[in-house]
């Protein structure tokens, strides 16, 4: 969550999920996946309009990243997952290169081993 004073202007929800392996990459099925793959949600992210632009979005998802790297290690997660509710959606969480689900492209997948390459080259 990002607070300006006392008003919040931006924040996330983190959850585990499953997905069906028909609907992913191989990339993510690699090995023997459990059938539902474990795997994390990104929900409802969202800023305040007043401040879009300014970087916030972009922050709150580095750290979501960060947060879902360290609980895949806990519940075992091959990717994350995100559920864009508009085209709007489509188009920010493809611009970080989630892929749509083979039966809904409403649902983007990227999977952490991605993540984890990413944020490497951040030094982070």
């Amino acid at each position: 969550m990002v607070c300006d004073d006392d008003r919040v202007i931006g924040y996330y929800g983190l959850a585990p999920t499953v997905i069906e392996p028909n609907v992913v990459s191989r990339k993510i099925r690699t090995g023997r996946p459990p059938d539902p793959i474990p795997c994390l949600l990104i929900g409802q992210l969202a800023v305040d309009s007043r401040y879009k632009g300014k970087g916030i979005g972009s922050a709150l998802v580095k750290d979501a990243f960060l947060r879902c790297v360290a609980g895949a290690d806990i519940v075992g997660g091959r990717a994350i997952v995100v559920r864009a509710i508009d085209e709007e959606a489509e188009r920010f969480w493809q611009s970080w290169d989630f892929m749509p689900s083979r039966d809904n492209s409403s649902i983007r997948i990227r999977s952490l081993e991605d993540i984890r390459a990413w944020l490497s080259g951040l030094g982070g």
